[in-house]
């Protein structure tokens, strides 16, 4: 009997030593049950690649189901998926930007902050989705551009400190770091430790505060930061703000807190209850310094992308702006089920697209540009994504109007055969401007989209040619511009009645035809007089304004093989 209790007391003293070894975040009980199959496991023993079956103990790539031991320094060169992962004190796993890992069990680190790398470059960042509890890890963010361009950054680690890398001095450059405080609508800059509201007032303390966005601009261009400790992984909580009162109100910065990219479209994993829906979704936006213009993203976007480089996918270290609803006060909530590889090829083509227009307006004066998107087939005419407007006084900006505001992604109902929408044009700077349409392929053939300038009275179709030139100055009106669609939208086989069609718009009449014909206008009144009595050659879209009283009047079209009468108002 005493040898027997002797042995189970070694038993149970070797099992608390493992215990005591393997405690990095999950419970005692699983590492136990790692390190008890240890001889089952393939094992990374020589420094190399990940996809090198030389490199491994059983001379085979583990496979998903198998989990991974790594005694050596091993680089991820590919997308892997295992249950386990086990990093030994003397192995080290690097995730370049090309690679991608995801751990669905646990993910044991013995080797500190340096045995797990992941990387950044110019072309974007590597991607770890896991989800277990304070694994240590050393996680690089390239910032790109030039000298003191402005960047969105976010930390995908807890208690990451303000220090460093990123806030530089001397032979280092300089450098500014801003929190955007609601409240006030204003940026405050961690210089600030004495007028209100200060650093501290803004953002609470000097560490990155996880799920918070942050504005940065340093004076070394193309630099990498380097954020070390505790990956953020679960459900992470923003407070949202609504306190503030003027053109930004409501809005919160907030940052993708975790070592992938995130998707904004995820059926599962957000709470986005505290924000302010827009239409069937919610907007987000995030700012280019390259264009000088925020691109924006509705959840309820049929399409994955929307402007100015902006899709569904947040990628990681990326901070972005949401708007909280005012009636409300509550948390932005996001969990692992949002969390997706920067690498997924997941945007639609144009070809899976219909009746679908972006819209791109760039200028001689400066290299600024920006986007705008019509999205047809939605469910009504409300919602899209508001447009954000830039900080950037010289960038030239560009959105629909509808109900009052200003869209940078414009939901519509599906298109009816005459279609008219406002466009806003800010001018930047004095100069030349080109608005292209880009999207024309997503249109059945025979539809006509027009550009009206109300400027210069030119009617230029994008549909024969995609992009129109004009010069601009900074008094002009920006209600400059109306964009015209007409024609037989969809995919039906066109008839007699698609051939003409009449609409139209404040005190002007459009009258389409997708077939080249001379013909007969005439306008009546109310009572039947005419007003207007003209013969044209419709050759696509032709305007017809009038100095007439606002009212009901009818318009006939008669060419040799047909007659078409609409009613319209001029307002």
């Amino acid at each position: 009997m005493n040898k027997i209790v002797l042995c189970l007391i070694l038993l149970l003293s070797l099992q608390g030593l493992l215990f005591a070894q393997y405690s990095g975040g999950a419970g005692p009980g699983d590492n136990f049950n790692l390190l008890a199959n240890q001889h089952l496991d393939n094992w990374f023993k020589t420094p190399g690649n990940w996809s090198e079956a030389e490199n491994w103990s059983q001379n085979t790539v583990p496979v998903p189901s198998e989990r991974a031991w790594i005694k050596a320094s091993v680089e991820v060169d590919g997308n892997y998926q295992h249950t386990d992962l086990i990093i030994e004190a003397d192995g080290k796993v690097t995730i370049p930007v090309t690679g991608a890992l995801t751990i669905t069990g646990i993910l044991i680190n013995n080797a500190s902050s340096q045995g797990l790398v992941i990387k950044s470059d110019i072309t974007g960042s590597g991607s770890l989705i896991h989800a277990t509890d304070n694994v240590s890890a050393t996680v690089e963010r390239y910032i790109t551009g030039n000298s003191w361009n402005w960047h969105f950054l976010s930390s995908p680690v807890a208690d990451q400190e303000i220090s460093g890398d990123f806030t530089p001095s001397g032979e280092n450059g300089d450098y500014d770091f801003y929190s955007w405080y609601e409240p006030e609508l204003t940026w405050v800059n961690f210089k600030n430790t004495t007028v209100e509201p200060t650093w501290f007032t803004a953002n609470g303390s000097n560490q990155f505060e996880v799920g918070k966005g942050y504005l940065v601009a340093y004076e070394i261009s193309n630099t990498i930061k380097t954020f070390t400790g505790a990956l953020n992984q679960g459900s992470v909580n923003f407070p949202l703000s609504a306190l503030g009162s003027g053109q930004h109100q409501q809005y919160n910065h907030v940052g993708n807190p975790f070592p992938s990219s995130i998707d904004w479209k995820s059926g599962s994993g957000w709470n986005l209850s505290g924000l302010e829906p827009n239409g069937e979704g919610y907007d987000m936006h995030i700012w280019n310094d390259i264009i000088g213009n925020y691109g924006a993203f509705n959840s309820a976007s049929l399409n994955d992308g929307g402007t100015n480089n902006v899709s569904r996918y947040i990628a990681p270290m990326q901070g972005f702006m949401v708007k909280a609803d005012n009636a409300k006060s509550g948390n932005l909530t996001m969990d692992n089920a949002i969390r997706v590889h920067s690498s997924q090829a997941f945007l639609k083509s144009t070809e899976e697209l219909a009746d679908y227009l972006k819209l791109k307006v760039t200028g001689t004066p400066n290299t600024y540009s920006d986007e705008v998107i019509i999205e047809f087939n939605h469910d009504s005419d409300q919602g899209g994504a508001s447009k954000l407007l830039s900080f950037v006084a010289e960038a030239p900006g560009l959105c629909t109007m509808k109900d009052g505001s200003k869209y940078a992604i414009d939901f519509r109902s599906s298109p009816k055969e005459e279609t008219t929408i406002p466009l806003h044009f800010r001018v930047g700077a004095n100069g030349n401007y080109t608005i292209q349409a880009l999207t024309l392929e997503t249109f059945t053939q025979g539809v006509v989209i027009a550009l009206e300038d109300r400027k210069t009275g030119i009617m230029h179709e994008l549909t024969h040619s995609n992009a129109y030139t004009f010069n601009a100055m900074k008094e002009d009106n920006p209600d400059r511009f109306l964009l015209h669609f007409t024609g037989a939208f969809g995919v039906n086989e066109l008839n007699t009645n698609d051939v003409i069609g009449i609409y139209s718009h404040g005190q002007s009449i459009y009258i389409s035809s997708i077939e080249s014909a001379e013909a007969l206008i005439s306008v009546f009144n109310i009572t039947g007089q005419q007003v207007y009595n003209q013969q044209l050659v419709l050759d696509g879209l032709k305007q017809i304004t009038l100095n007439v009283p606002a009212g009901c009047y009818v318009v006939q079209a008669v060419t040799s093989g047909s007659a078409v009468s609409r009613k319209v108002f001029i307002r």
